[in-house]
């Protein structure tokens, strides 16, 4: 019940910031729009048509950055790379990619090194689908989110 309880507020979190993201982003626009209509000396336009027209072209202009931040400087790599270490409740799941490396390529070269112990723990490992607490070195344990364990 925790465990749900826990997944849920961090959703609502997780929920609330992108809102608080994307109303900073209208709301930047908005003030934008207005300061460079206060600055016009005399506006070609009624305020009423210029202010929104400023408007979509200061949110063009912003989707064009994100767009260019994003996807062609690929900026937030790191940022990517980093919430995808550290979400919280799959932090030690495997995924399908890491399942199949290594049960078709670890495994058999441990048992061909004769290394059969460290074969079967592997398995154990991969049958569940994480790595139990009590298997996680001692300096990892504490990023072990889950109480109880379970495959999501």
């Amino acid at each position: 019940m925790i465990q749900l309880l826990k997944r849920w507020g961090s959703r609502q979190y997780k929920k609330i910031g992108m809102v608080a993201a994307v109303g900073s982003v209208v709301l930047l626009g908005l003030n934008l729009s207005i300061s460079i209509f206060d600055s016009m000396q005399s506006p070609p336009l009624h305020p009423y048509v210029l202010i929104p027209l400023f408007f979509i072209g200061v949110m063009v202009c912003i989707w064009l950055f994100s767009v260019l931040y994003v996807d062609v400087l690929r900026m937030n790599a790191y940022e990517q790379w980093q919430e995808m270490l550290l979400k919280p409740f799959n932090v030690n799941l495997f995924t399908v990619f890491q399942l199949t490396w290594w049960r078709e390529v670890y495994i058999p070269m441990l048992r061909k090194l004769e290394l059969d112990e460290q074969a079967d723990r592997l398995e154990k490992w991969l049958d569940l689908g994480y790595i139990p607490k009590e298997d996680f070195p001692e300096e990892l344990r504490k990023y072990v989110v889950m109480e109880e364990e379970y495959k999501l």
